[in-house]
């Protein structure tokens, strides 16, 4: 179900005004009107009712109201997998736009970029460039969570170097980087068949990670995944592989029953 996400300055039932992106999404692109409701969430999931009560011309009123069904769970399927986090290698351009856009679709629930040796973007931008960036991520995961009825609004972090990134040694979690080349000690069915708590994947640019940076991947807990000879564009990669985990990870019970079976 698609649920508009609520400002950040709204922190639960109450009565809120609502302007510029906000007021143009309800009023002119979904052309509510006073007395109409949609569902609502906050960042974290919280779900609740908007209620518009009243439409200038520019600005809104609206009163968050509690949601009935908020105990129900498994909305969308999202709640019976694993968290998903994606670290991104930082593209040229605004490619990075379709990879926020495309992975909070997908379902991830954490997307960080990554500066890397090959990426053509290679150190942090200035401070107000950077926090332009950011703010405009986070308007795309924010309108891609209303889209695809996410059950909570994904965290786009701060861009930060591949030696920053930490190390996911635990068995609990599944920590992966894609390589063009079949280094894979296991297919992707093997990686996931255990009980994970969470899954980690890394995504280089389009000339890949360079050779210090996939021993610094593997020193961090990282394996190795080989997804076909297809060369994918970095704003598909992440896409691509996330969408492989997710299926597999949304029917594990069945294949796993059927390895134990077997």
């Amino acid at each position: 179900m698609k649920r508009f996400v609520l400002p950040p300055d709204c922190h639960g039932e109450g009565e809120i005004t609502l302007s510029g992106n906000d007021f143009h999404y309800l009023c002119r692109v979904r052309r509510l009107k006073g007395g109409d409701s949609v569902p609502a969430m906050l960042a974290d999931g919280s779900r609740y009712f908007l209620s518009l009560t009243e439409r200038g011309t520019n600005t809104c009123r609206a009163r968050v109201l509690p949601d009935p069904d908020t105990d129900r769970q498994g909305e969308s399927g999202l709640e019976e997998i694993p968290p998903i986090e994606v670290y991104q290698a930082v593209p040229k351009g605004r490619a990075l736009d379709d990879v926020v856009r495309r992975c909070v679709e997908a379902g991830v629930t954490r997307v960080v970029p990554v500066y890397t040796d090959f990426s053509v973007a290679t150190a942090q931008p200035e401070s107000s460039e950077r926090n332009r960036r950011e703010e405009r991520l986070q308007r795309i995961a924010r309108s891609a969570a209303e889209q695809c009825g996410a059950v909570r609004l994904p965290e786009i972090a701060p861009a930060v170097e591949l030696s920053q990134i930490p190390s996911f040694a635990a068995k609990e979690d599944a920590a992966f980087f894609l390589h063009q080349e079949p280094l894979a000690e296991q297919s992707l069915h093997g990686y996931l068949e255990a009980a994970i708590r969470k899954v980690v994947l890394a995504v280089g640019p389009e000339g890949g990670f360079s050779p210090p940076e996939l021993r610094l991947l593997e020193h961090k807990g990282f394996c190795p995944v080989y997804l076909g000879p297809q060369v994918l564009r970095a704003e598909n990669a992440a896409f691509f592989a996330v969408a492989a985990i997710r299926v597999l990870l949304l029917e594990r019970e069945s294949w796993t029953t059927r390895n134990r079976q077997t």
